[in-house]
């Protein structure tokens, strides 16, 4: 009995622990881009949970193990700046990030895994449905911060085509649903067919789209991306005026001059200073612009007391875009925008931008809307450096070739310390600029003629799952009456 024991604590464990790990690794780390992971990596952790007899146990286990999750992939140093902490606020996300956010997780994963045992043709619909349905709440509740199983698959640009055709949520129920079929296959053979199934469609509409999307490619947009790696504090203690304010300036300004004027390129791109007090109609700023060799300037400021970008043409505001997607609890008195998606027009052809602050990056239904408005290319300016030099800003910045694969459009995201990142239009990389470091990129990003099949037909994703759900039930449903059918006549 106590050996008994002992082997299935043992057992238990390593799936624990396996599945933790694996799962870490799924996802975009400093260590090992293992995208492939996610495809089997919710395995042992089914299984382990499915040791636990009642909800609450599994409930408790889920919670414990999301919570290491969490903290493995979004830890930060807690000392590491004090100001963090001049707002009690900070606390309570903090708190709520990493503790909160896996007690949701939690109860998602309890719930599928008490729903495991039951036939596949409703076991499956129903955790697919329960997944997307999380996902999506996550997405648009009042105080949203999306997570995506789909984040997974950022760096894998064969299975990140999928999301053109499913979206995040869609790409996220299939990879839940492929591991759902791979925790009880030992029992029924034909799941590990359809898994085969799976895993041939994805790499065949992958290769698909790397071959067929390059063909509508009708121009290139050059830009130019400046990564500063101003220090947070720096940056935080500064206000208008002040030597630390000043500084700044001075810093962008000799950043900027070592560059050069680049005729190929008249389009420079700084990140998000919103955070220093930059004000898109001070002196000081506006002595910055008039000295640059660059005929198109865009920068993240403030600009008529909300959080913008604008972009400036030989020192005059040219255009000007609002923030229009809020980070919870700090942003929550920030005035909501009263300028209409507007693309900015770009030299020296005249392609148009579509623009995110930050936080924004992470909305799908911007990047669509931003696409809607006519927008052929896509950047995100950011400062993220109060987050430290850690696996936040690589995580933040993932969602780039993600949400630029989902429009199929090219995009940038340029952080103040990095990393910084472009892509095409199939969210494979064209430059970077790593993690805690200074430095410039030229690019020139692909304009293509046509959005993604998902922006063309947004129905499409809903139709492609649901056939996917009803053959996957009919399959299921014939194969469990075959079954019944030969248990009856042995028993005859």
């Amino acid at each position: 009995m106590i050996t008994r024991l002992r082997r299935l604590i043992t057992t238990s464990t390593s799936l624990f622990f396996l599945a933790l790990l694996f799962s870490i690794l799924a996802f975009p780390n400093p260590w090992l881009n293992g995208g492939i992971f996610a495809w089997v990596c919710w395995v042992p952790l089914f299984k382990f949970l499915n040791n636990c007899p009642r909800f609450y146990q599994r409930f408790l286990y889920a919670w414990l193990f999301f919570v290491l999750w969490v903290l493995a992939l979004c830890w930060m140093d807690p000392l590491a700046y004090y100001e963090r902490y001049e707002q009690p606020i900070m606390i309570v996300m903090l708190l709520v990030f990493f503790i909160g956010v896996p007690m949701l997780f939690a109860a998602v994963f309890g719930m599928i895994s008490m729903l495991i045992q039951r036939p596949y043709h409703v076991m499956l619909p129903l955790s697919m449905i329960l997944w997307g349905g999380f996902e999506w709440g996550l997405a648009h509740q009042p105080y949203a911060f999306p997570i995506s199983l789909a984040l997974s698959q950022s760096f894998l640009p064969l299975s990140l085509q999928m999301v053109s055709l499913l979206g995040s949520t869609g790409l996220s129920m299939l990879i839940l649903g492929t591991n759902l079929l791979l925790v009880n296959a030992h029992r029924h053979y034909s799941y590990y067919a359809w898994v085969l199934l799976i895993g041939l469609t994805v790499l065949l509409f992958g290769q698909f789209q790397l071959s067929h999307l390059p063909r509508q490619i009708q121009s290139q947009q050059p830009l130019s991306l400046l990564q500063p790696n101003i220090s947070w504090r720096q940056a935080y203690h500064s206000h208008e005026d002040n030597y630390l304010y000043q500084q700044i300036l001075h810093r962008l300004s000799s950043y900027i001059q070592q560059i050069g004027p680049d005729p190929s390129a008249p389009v420079l791109l700084l990140p998000e200073y919103s955070i220093a007090d930059f004000r898109a109609d001070h002196p000081l700023l506006g002595d910055l612009l008039s000295d640059h060799p660059f005929p198109q300037l865009i920068l993240g400021t403030r600009y008529q007391d909300h959080n913008s970008i604008v972009s400036f043409m030989n020192a005059d505001i040219h255009s000007v875009y609002q923030k229009h997607y809020f980070v919870p609890g700090f942003e929550d008195l920030e005035p909501t925008a009263t300028l209409p998606l507007s693309p900015i027009p770009l030299l020296p052809h005249g392609h148009r931008l579509g623009v995110f602050l930050c936080f924004e990056l992470l909305f799908s239904d911007l990047w669509s809307d931003w696409v809607s408005a006519g927008a052929d290319i896509l950047a995100t300016l950011s400062f993220n450096t109060w987050l430290g030099a850690n696996n936040w800003p690589r995580l933040h910045m993932a969602y780039l070739p993600l949400r630029a694969t989902q429009v199929s459009r090219s995009a940038c995201f340029l952080n103040n310390n990095g990393p910084s990142i472009a892509v095409n239009g199939n969210g494979q990389l064209i430059g970077a600029l790593p993690l805690s470091t200074q430095g410039h990129l030229s690019v020139e990003l692909p304009i293509y003629t046509r959005p993604s099949l998902l922006i063309q037909y947004p129905w499409i994703r809903i139709i492609t799952i649901v056939m996917f759900l009803f053959i996957c039930y009919f399959i299921d449903v014939i194969e469990f009456y075959s079954n019944k059918k030969i248990t009856n006549r042995s028993c005859l």
